[in-house]
Order: structure tokens, then C-alpha cells, then sequence
């Protein structure tokens, strides 16, 4: 009897001393989603602090367009603990350690207990040469890694864990690094998964590095070390009494069911169709009926299925929740807009644009609310002219400006912003068009036609690529260039809604005679 027990005690004893403790880890793990111009993403993010901050990659919260790059304005982060969105904004971002760090208005999560800056000091120091000879030069140092990940089969947003047996400290660029091996499962974590070694993070998964030149292939697991992550926070404004606080909320009930349908419905906003968004939306409501952003995400599915009226309800809705939630404002501007609404959509876009000045949604929406009179057509050349100036290579701003520019028949600073895109993107069939409406508005026409052919050189399979030249055709004179190109037209695969299209262009021809 003695003997077992001894033998169970030796037992629980291993287990705690070589495989860290990941369950009560997991709730601090969040979701994060974010959009901007250049898409949707989600990601993987953890709660620090007293819950109210939020780690996560600068991935998942900056994107860079047209060479310029900027903090996404939309980020929302879902806790497994809560069940609740919380709209996000960026406090900082250190693309050095590969970090970065949102700030909430109400705790979402626990906040993990960091490790001393020392714990690293129990793996071994190897040198980079070291590192890259192909050998697994790590000594036992076990750690979990845990990260917000999309299951499969069956469809479930989960914190998957990895565990990992060894581990080394390396210098890099005047930094040490944490490199972990022996990793299983042998698949790669999120960026910013949480690295755990009993009960305390010790780090922030980056990237998987595979290193030949051994006997076999060796898979590092770098990541950016607890001390660094310290002074990150600490770099960001928190100091070490918030940052030990370690606290956060309580779970509720029925967190499990309304953080699967957050995530649904954040996943179909940003990857779905938008009958699906509204779908997924609609769902999560039943369970979160009082939660500001996913009446937003319905609204803004609304205005996509042609229901600015249905979706102004839903943003109402949202904005009398949460009234400091600009997104759901900038819907509902661009709701009202689609509504014919303009006084009310420019009150809307105009408190947006305000808030958040480089938001470029936010100014096009304004800009073709502005622009839909004359008198407003000097204030959208402004304020096109200064986003211009911010980023001379934003080529949508010079494309949108072109656009105001044309209409007050400032036909010269049109076509000087069209040619530089064109210059930059040769392929823009759609701006080439505009650009040869501006020479044809300017009496170029000779420029005008070489612009509509290059149309049809580019796109030779295109139907209305040709639409495009023979209407130019038609309207100057050129009937029988016009009548060669129909003919060239005809040899090709037509829709239905093309051969209308053909059909009404040559009984211009008839009339034109």
C-alpha cells in the first residue's frame, strides 16, 4: 500500500514538474478580428493587465497600402470567458519585438501572470552558428503554446495547444530570443499564441524556422522572451503594479455559445456573402440581443442586401448601446447615403471624418455625398488634395480626386492624376476609360480613341472593352470604324445582356446617319 502510494505521489510529482499547466491559461487567450482596405483577418491575442489590454501581432492590426502603412480602425476583440465583443483600438505597435498591444474599455479576459525576466536563464545559451548547424542544440525546457485557431471538423473556434519539450536563448540583432523545439503537434501556432511554462507566460510565438543540415531537418518555434514583452508594456504606459495585476473577469454561462456566434458572425462580416453576414448577425442576437457591434454587423449586411432603411434600425440600435462606437456611426452614414439621406449621411460622415481623419471609407463616403451638388465640389477637391498630400501614392485617392476634379471641369488635374495610376498600374482598364472621358470632356480625342483601343488591346475577349470604343465611335463620326469593331464583337461569346448592348449601339449607328 505504501509502495502505490509512493508511486502515485512520484507520478503527480513528474507531471507537474515537466508538463506545464494549460487549462486555466486558455481564458486568457481572445479572438481577434480586424478589417481595413486591404481585407479581413483574424488572429490570436492575449489578455495582460487587469484584462482591459490586449497583445496580439502588429499583423493583425496594421496594413500598409500603396506603401504607407497605418493602424486598422476597426478591431474587435471576443472573449471565450464573456462571450462579448469589444471594439479595440491600438495603443502601440513594436514591429522590432513583433508586438502589439489594444486597450478596451471593459476587461475581457484574465490577465496571465507574466514570468520573471529570469525564467529564460533555464535553457541553454547557443550562438547563431549553433543555432543554423542543423542540430537540435536546446536542453529540456517544457512549455505549452496556446492560440486562438478555427477547427474544421466540426466547424468550432478553439484555443489549440501545442507542447514543447526543449528550449535556447540566441542573440539576434542585439536581442535574445527564445527558440523552442521538439514542438508537437507538428503544425504551426498563430502569431502572438501564448508560450506558457507552469502556469506563467514566458513569451510570444513569432514564426517556425526550419534548419537543415543535420542528420534530419530541425523545426525551431522563435519567440519574443517574457522580458521583452515587459518592456514592451511597460514602453506602452503600463507599469509594473497593472501589469502584475494578472485579474480580470469572471466566466458567464453561456460565454461558450455567444463567443461561437461572435466569431461566426465576425468571420461571415469579413469573408462572407452578405446574405450570410446578416444570417450569422441575425443568430448571434438571439443570444447577445444588447451588444453594440453585432447590431452593427447586421446593419452593415443590410446595406449591402439593398436595405438602407432596415439597416439604419439596426445601427440606431447599435449607437443607442454603445454611442462611442464609430464604427456603427460610419454605416450608418453610408445607409443614409444609399437612402438618398444626405443631410443626415453628412452629419454622420462628417463626425467620423473628424474622429478619425485618415479613416479613407470614411472620406469617400463623405466626398460622394458632398459631390452629389456643385457646391460641394470645392470642399471634396480639399479635402482629396490633402489626403493626396499625406500619401502621394494612395493611388484610390487620386483616382476618387479625379473623379471631383472632372466634374468641375478641371480637365487638366484629372488627367494628371489618372496618368500617374496609370503609370503605376498599366492594367487599370477601369481608370484608362475614365481617363479617356476626361481627354474626349477636354476635345483630345485623338487621345481619347488611343485610350479606348488600348481598352481593347488589353482586355481582347472582353465585350465591353469594345462597348467602350465603339460608343466613342459613334459619337464622333467614325461609323464605319465603329461598324468593324461591332463586327469584332460578333466573333466573340456573348451574354445575353451584351447582345442588348450590341443591338442598342447599332441602332445608334441607324440614327446617327
Amino acid at each position: 500500500m505504501k509502495a502505490a502510494v509512493w508511486f502515485a505521489f512520484v507520478v503527480l510529482i513528474l507531471v507537474i514538474t515537466i508538463l506545464p499547466a494549460v487549462s486555466a491559461d486558455e481564458d486568457s487567450v481572445v479572438a481577434v478580428f480586424a478589417t481595413g482596405r486591404a481585407g479581413g483577418l483574424m488572429a490570436s491575442g492575449f489578455a495582460v493587465a487587469d484584462g482591459t489590454w490586449i497583445v496580439t501581432a502588429p499583423a493583425a492590426v496594421t496594413e500598409t497600402v500603396y506603401g504607407k502603412k497605418s493602424n486598422l480602425w476597426d478591431v474587435f476583440v471576443v472573449s471565450r470567458v464573456t462571450g462579448e465583443i469589444y471594439p479595440a483600438s491600438v495603443a502601440a505597435v513594436d514591429e522590432d519585438s513583433s508586438l502589439a498591444l489594444l486597450t478596451i474599455s471593459k476587461p475581457a479576459a484574465p490577465g496571465v501572470k507574466l514570468a520573471p525576466d529570469s525564467v529564460v536563464s533555464y535553457a541553454p545559451r547557443v550562438t547563431l552558428g549553433q543555432l543554423l548547424s542543423g542540430e537540435d542544440v536546446g536542453s529540456k525546457f517544457p512549455t505549452s503554446i496556446l492560440g486562438f485557431d478555427f477547427q474544421k471538423t466540426p466547424p468550432k473556434y478553439v484555443v489549440k495547444s501545442w507542447r514543447g519539450s526543449n528550449g535556447c536563448i540566441s542573440e539576434i540583432k542585439s536581442r535574445d530570443l527564445l527558440f523552442l523545439s521538439k514542438v508537437t503537434p507538428d503544425e504551426k501556432p498563430p502569431k502572438a499564441a501564448l508560450v506558457m511554462r507552469y502556469g506563467q507566460a514566458v513569451g510570444v510565438f513569432q514564426v517556425r524556422i526550419f534548419v537543415e543540415g543535420g542528420q534530419k531537418p530541425v523545426v525551431f518555434y522563435r519567440a519574443t522572451p517574457v522580458k521583452l514583452l515587459r518592456q514592451f508594456l511597460k514602453k506602452s504606459g503600463l507599469d509594473e503594479k497593472l501589469i502584475s495585476a494578472a485579474s480580470g473577469p469572471a466566466s458567464i454561462d453561456d460565454a461558450e455559445p455567444a463567443f461561437q456566434s461572435a466569431c461566426f458572425a465576425l468571420t461571415a462580416s469579413l469573408f462572407g456573402s452578405s446574405q450570410e453576414a446578416f444570417d450569422k448577425a441575425s443568430e448571434a442576437l438571439k443570444i447577445r440581443p444588447n451588444s453594440a457591434v453585432l447590431n452593427m454587423l447586421k446593419g452593415a449586411a443590410l446595406i449591402k442586401l439593398g436595405k438602407p432603411e432596415d439597416a439604419v434600425k439596426s445601427l440606431n440600435a447599435a449607437l443607442d448601446i454603445d454611442p462611442k462606437l464609430i464604427s456603427a456611426r460610419l454605416e450608418r452614414g453610408i445607409a443614409y447615403m444609399v437612402a438618398g439621406k444626405n443631410a443626415a449621411a453628412e452629419e454622420d460622415l462628417r463626425a467620423v471624418f473628424k474622429e478619425q481623419p485618415n479613416n479613407v471609407r470614411a472620406l469617400f463616403a463623405l466626398t460622394a455625398v458632398l459631390s452629389s451638388s456643385d457646391s460641394g465640389l470645392p470642399e471634396c477637391s480639399r479635402l482629396l488634395k490633402d489626403a493626396e498630400r499625406r500619401n502621394p501614392d494612395d493611388l484610390d485617392v487620386r483616382i476618387e480626386l479625379a473623379r471631383v476634379l472632372k466634374k468641375q471641369k478641371d480637365y487638366d488635374g484629372a488627367i494628371e492624376r489618372l496618368k500617374f495610376v496609370i503609370e503605376k498600374v498599366p492594367s487599370r482598364t477601369d481608370v484608362r476609360a475614365t481617363l479617356a472621358s476626361a481627354y474626349e470632356a477636354s476635345g483630345k480625342f485623338d487621345l481619347a480613341e488611343a485610350q479606348y483601343r488600348k481598352i481593347v488591346e488589353l482586355e481582347p475577349q472582353n465585350p465591353d472593352a469594345y462597348f467602350f470604343l465603339i460608343d466613342y465611335l459613334i459619337s464622333v463620326g467614325k461609323t464605319d470604324d465603329a461598324k468593324s469593331s461591332i463586327s469584332d464583337v460578333r466573333k466573340l461569346k456573348l451574354t445575353p445582356d451584351a447582345e442588348e448592348t450590341l443591338k442598342k449601339l447599332e441602332s445608334k449607328i441607324e440614327n446617327h446617319k
